[in-house]
C-alpha cells in the first residue's frame, strides 16, 4: 500500500512537472522504478528550493545595487556642488582683498571677521576637490567646512547669497573674534548688523 502511495505521488508530482518535459523525458520516466522517480523528484524538489534561494538573493542583490546607486548618484551631486563652489572660491580670490591676510598673517587671529560654513558632517566628505580653500574645523564632534575670510558682514553675505545659488542651501555666516568662532548675537553684540 504505501508503495502504491508512493507510485500515485511520484507520478502526480512527475505530471505537474511533465507539461515543461519533452517527449523522451517522459518516456524515459514512465520505464523508471519508484526508487528512480522519488530519487528524480526529490532532485527536482532539490532545484525548485536552489532557484527558489537564488531568487532571493538576486532581489536581496538587486535592492542593494539600487541602494549604492541611490547613494552614489547622491554623491555625486554633492560632488557637483563642491565643484562649483571651488570656482566660485577661485573668483572670490581674485575680488577678495587678500592684502589684509597677506600683508599681516596674525591678523586672522585677531578682531572680527567672518567665514561662511559650507556645513557640518560626522565625518570627512570633500574627498577629490584637490588643493582649495576650504578649511575643515572641528567643533562640537563634527566636521565643519568653512571658506573665505570677510573683515566685512555684507561682503560675506554676498558670498554666501552666490553659494546657495550654486546649490549649497545650507550655507551660512559664522563669526569669529580673535581666532575663536563666536555665536551671531555676540557679534550682533559687538555691532554687527545681519540682514534677515
Amino acid at each position: 500500500m504505501k508503495t502504491l502511495f508512493i507510485s500515485i505521488f511520484s507520478l502526480a508530482t512527475i505530471f505537474s512537472f511533465g507539461q515543461e518535459m519533452t517527449k523522451e523525458e517522459r518516456k524515459k520516466i514512465k520505464k523508471m522504478s519508484v526508487d528512480e522517480v522519488a530519487a528524480v523528484i526529490k532532485n527536482l524538489e532539490s532545484k525548485s528550493t536552489d532557484l527558489k534561494k537564488c531568487s532571493t538573493e538576486k532581489d536581496e542583490m538587486q535592492l542593494l545595487l539600487n541602494n549604492m546607486s541611490t547613494e552614489m548618484n547622491a554623491n555625486k551631486a554633492e560632488m557637483d556642488s563642491l565643484k562649483k563652489v571651488s570656482v566660485v572660491i577661485k573668483e572670490q580670490q581674485e575680488k577678495q582683498a587678500l592684502e589684509e591676510v597677506n600683508s599681516n598673517p596674525m591678523k586672522e587671529k585677531s578682531g572680527l571677521y567672518f567665514k561662511v560654513q559650507l556645513g557640518a558632517y560626522n565625518q570627512y566628505r570633500a574627498k577629490g576637490l584637490g588643493k582649495s580653500e576650504i578649511e575643515t574645523e572641528m567643533v562640537e564632534n563634527q566636521i565643519k567646512y568653512v571658506l573665505g575670510y570677510f573683515t566685512k558682514i555684507n561682503k560675506a553675505e554676498d558670498f554666501r547669497d552666490e553659494l546657495k545659488k550654486l546649490g549649497l542651501a545650507d550655507a551660512w555666516i559664522v563669526c569669529y573674534k580673535d581666532g575663536k568662532r563666536i555665536t551671531q548675537e555676540a557679534a550682533e553684540a559687538e555691532g554687527v548688523i545681519f540682514k534677515k
